[in-house]
């Protein structure tokens, strides 16, 4: 792709007859969202959805500040709460469907446990090229073949909560979602926060957001950009728990093709080991993984439908490649990780079999204290920790790290009254 100079792509987006969804790192310690707002000409009322935040959805002063636009919060999650209360009905449905997914989840993790073991041992495993090539290559497409299959079973349940939901029947719902669409109306911008992408996810599907989403300008950071791609990856390579594997989670709305989103990377990745980051982007291929830290964005751009087109427009997600951007690194398939620019003019397809770039693999064992021999047996030993534990949400939450949306809650410890934006 061409050089972008940040400054001028910037200035070149301001066009109000382009649609725009940008992406942003975490906000909660260097909030930008609106600088980057003011440079890309995004301007009008912005509805705000902190509903991953959960029961600290109201605390959103401190966005509001940031955003620097008239804003409303649409309270996606407290009203979920008002219409379970008068129609437990349709909460015990969902319910049931919830039970679904998480059992699915649990037989998914013990399968992928095995698949990625062996992908990671082959792909850091020495030998002649004409030999391994191929059984990494049939490693990788293993990992591949057991998360579309995750996802086609996932789908399916949705699927079958649909056949049977009729929002028709549920006046509760109804009215709640009137109200959002009322709000909806006088925006012409989107702020999607992170926190719980489970609850996130959930709450923008119940309530019909899928239409004004594609319809306006978004500005999403954090889980709030993960729930908006065509795949949601869920991942934490160091928690308290013990190295863990990424779980290809659900299918997103898909404004986007072609990234997935994957924030907090330098905290929740380890991306000094190439075998993780090949293997990451391999897997993810041939969507671009791409890596969201402070101070990090890209932006994607299309043409805005004429007015009074916009409802019979075909949903075509914006071109995967950045209009605009600044400090995001992608996660390459030779196992380095590169800035976005050099990163999206690499090939990601075809090369699941190909070696790792001896230089880095030479390069970890010394840091992690192994002799070159021992590197493929430590990746093989990497077993799957306990679960990780659901994040309880608010302006302190991060995504990746969540199991299933709206699990059962455990006693969670107390936590900081710092206020975030997310």
């Amino acid at each position: 792709m061409p050089s972008l100079d940040a400054a001028s792509a910037a200035a070149d987006l301001r066009d109000p007859a382009l649609r725009k969804v940008v992406f942003l790192g975490p906000q909660r310690l260097a909030p930008m969202v609106g600088d980057v707002a003011e440079r890309l000409g995004i301007t009008g009322k912005a509805a705000i959805i902190t509903a991953g935040w959960q029961d600290r959805e109201p605390e959103d002063g401190e966005l509001r500040s940031a955003l620097r636009l008239p804003a409303v919060n649409l309270r996606l999650h407290e009203r979920w709460h008002q219409v379970e209360l008068e129609d437990p009905g349709l909460f015990a449905a969902h319910r049931r469907r919830q039970d679904q997914l998480r059992a699915l989840e649990d037989l998914y993790d013990d399968r992928l446990r095995h698949t990625m073991a062996a992908a990671r041992e082959m792909l850091a495993h020495p030998g002649p090229t004409a030999l391994l090539d191929p059984e990494r290559a049939s490693a990788v497409a293993a990992v591949r073949g057991l998360d579309e299959h995750h996802l086609q079973r996932v789908a399916e349940i949705h699927a079958a909560w649909h056949d049977e939901f009729d929002a028709r029947r549920h006046p509760a719902l109804q009215r709640q979602r009137a109200e959002v669409q009322g709000l909806l109306d006088e925006c012409s911008v989107i702020a999607v926060a992170g926190g719980h992408v489970g609850v996130l996810l959930n709450r923008l599907r119940i309530f019909g957001l899928d239409d004004a989403l594609w319809r306006k300008d978004v500005l999403a950071w954090s889980g709030g950009a993960m729930v908006l791609t065509e795949r949601l990856v869920l991942f934490h390579d160091r928690p308290p728990q013990g190295a863990g594997n990424a779980e290809v989670f659900e299918h997103g709305f898909g404004l986007v093709s072609g990234v997935v989103c994957l924030p907090h990377a330098r905290r929740r990745l380890e991306l000094r080991d190439p075998v993780r980051v090949a293997l990451m982007a391999r897997r993810l291929s041939p969507a671009r993984a791409i890596a969201f830290d402070e101070r990090s964005w890209l932006a994607f751009a299309a043409q805005r439908p004429a007015p009074g087109d916009e409802r019979h427009e075909p949903r075509n997600p914006l071109d995967g490649a950045p209009a605009a951007g600044e400090l995001a690194r992608v996660l390459c398939t030779s196992g380095q990780v590169c800035d976005f620019e050099e990163g999206f003019g690499q090939p990601c397809e075809g090369t699941d079999g190909a070696p790792i770039d001896s230089k880095l693999l030479q390069a970890e064992p010394a840091a992690a204290g192994l002799a070159g021999s021992d590197v493929a047996s430590a990746h093989a030993r990497r077993d799957r920790p306990p679960r990780l534990n659901v994040d309880a949400g608010g302006p302190l939450a991060d995504a990746g790290g969540a199991v299933h949306p709206e699990a059962p809650a455990a006693a969670a410890p107390a936590r900081p009254r710092q206020r975030g934006v997310g």
